[in-house]
């Protein structure tokens, strides 16, 4: 009598978080992490819009000891549980407290529990910063774009023989310039890195050739130096490279501003999801963890 082979077992995709959380369950049980605090779902299954061909998006929380690199531990985990749900995962790793890029920033404020606790004390400070960034950010590039136009405004209000024969309104104009660059500067890192992913990678090359230029022309009260021609083109240009304000201000009205409100109304979508309880979701926060991560303030 012949056998027949018995046959490999289908691999029904997950299509839902839960799923997710079912169809893995066996898988994070046999691990053993040492620094993985948390992974979490984002992109389209957080926002319930998957569909039979969407990748998981993972994001992981680890810790990082003193001089060590990257987290092993994240490495294969795409790879593993590709086998896992028989979808593609890409997974995206935070470690220690360092928030570098918005994308960190995304990935935290918009996502969901798959293995770990997001009440964890690291969990609840990286996302808590994070969300600080999302609202002071808009606020700050906001007050920035409204500077920046009424540098401009006050700059062109004459011609350049005015400016050169005004003491009191070229410095005022040269004072404001420097503010606004000095105060992108000092923005916490994932709020400068979209500004620079957007163009504006040259702010500190700009800060350091400003200062060259009025260390060469030495006394500053010369209508006729380089330094005071350079301000004049940084304020009143329409190009829109970043070295100019027009271009600065270009960045923020349609790079960076667009992206900080379209992350909120992500955020917002993800919240309501679980407040809803809608179909394939579940709630998973505790509104009554002290101090933890809450966005009912958006």
């Amino acid at each position: 009598m012949t056998s027949t082979p018995a046959s490999s077992p289908i691999l029904i995709r997950p299509s839902t978080i839960p799923h997710l959380r079912e169809s893995a369950a066996a898988y994070f049980a046999k691990q053993n992490f040492e620094r993985v605090v948390w992974l979490g779902v984002y992109g389209s299954f957080a926002r319930n819009e998957q569909t039979e061909e969407s990748e998981v998006n993972l994001v992981g929380v680890t810790t990082k000891a003193q001089g060590e690199g990257k987290s092993y531990e994240t490495t294969y985990l795409g790879e593993e549980l590709v086998n896992v749900w028989g979808r593609k995962v890409v997974v995206h790793n935070i470690q220690g407290n360092t928030l570098e890029l918005l994308h960190d920033v995304t990935a935290l404020l918009t996502s969901r529990t798959i293995f770990g606790s997001e009440e964890a004390a690291h969990v609840v400070k990286l996302r808590n910063d994070a969300m600080d960034m999302v609202l002071n950010g808009q606020a700050m590039f906001s007050q920035l774009s409204s500077d920046i136009q009424s540098t401009r405004a006050l700059a062109t209000s004459g011609d350049f023989e005015d400016f050169q024969h005004s003491v009191d309104l070229r410095t005022e104009i040269r004072d404001k310039i420097i503010s606004i660059i000095c105060r992108l500067l000092e923005m916490k890192s994932p709020l400068l890195s979209e500004f620079e992913f957007h163009g504006g990678e040259g702010l500190d090359d700009m800060k350091k050739d400003l200062d060259q230029k009025a260390s060469k022309n030495g006394a500053l009260e010369s209508v006729d130096s380089e330094y005071w021609k350079t301000i004049w083109t940084i304020a009143t240009s329409n190009h829109r490279e970043e070295e100019h304000l027009a271009g600065m201000d270009s960045i923020i009205r349609i790079g960076v501003l667009p992206s900080l409100v379209e992350l909120q109304r992500e955020i917002e979508k993800v919240r309501e999801l679980a407040k809803t309880n809608a179909p394939g979701e579940e709630i998973i926060h505790n509104p009554n963890q002290p101090k933890a991560f809450d966005l009912a303030y958006l």
